[in-house]
């Protein structure tokens, strides 16, 4: 009789989207599975129209009239203003973004809301115009916070640098 080698199977995790209301990544359902378990809070950093002192679009306002504890924060990046929005490009070596820090539900109901709201298409997220990433934020108090942050997901072109950095300070020195 023939002998048999055993071989361990190694398991790769399949990339996939799981269909359903939030249409969200295989990777960030387990994350929030992982965080809802060991109790970690999630954050969102705005720094655009969801800020307090934003204009607030009336299609979001109830999901940013639910944003709680706010705290003033920042994070390195280059901030452009395209006309009826501003963007974010990360950059560590650049000026500093002004923005706030809001803690989310442990639902995801509102970022899943705000990846439609910023058209953020998980089947092919590089056609979107904005990306959700996870960046270090430093808040006001010099610690620094984990925190989800839509970042401008195009190359800025000939839009103008705001070059405060910050958003609604800009929106107010404009005639």
């Amino acid at each position: 009789m023939p002998r048999v080698e055993w071989k361990p199977l190694l398991c790769v995790p399949v990339y996939h989207r799981i269909g359903g209301r939030d249409n969200i990544s295989f990777e960030e359902t387990v994350l929030r599975r992982d965080r809802q378990i060991s109790g970690m809070k999630e954050y969102l950093f705005v720094y655009g129209s969801l800020r307090s002192c934003g204009e607030v679009p009336e299609q979001i306002a109830h999901l940013v009239s639910a944003f709680r504890n706010r705290r003033e924060a920042t994070v390195r990046g280059r901030l452009f203003d395209f006309g009826g929005y501003c963007g974010a490009i990360l950059d560590e070596n650049a000026m500093t973004i002004h923005g706030e820090v809001i803690e989310l539900p442990p639902d995801g109901k509102i970022l899943a809301s705000l990846d439609l709201y910023e058209e953020i298409d998980p089947a092919d997220p590089g056609r979107s115009l904005f990306a959700r990433n996870m960046a270090s934020v430093r808040l006001a108090d010099g610690s620094s916070q984990e925190a989800w942050i839509y970042v401008y997901n195009k190359p800025p072109g000939d839009a103008p640098l705001i070059e405060s950095g910050d958003y609604h300070h800009f929106k107010k020195s404009k005639p």
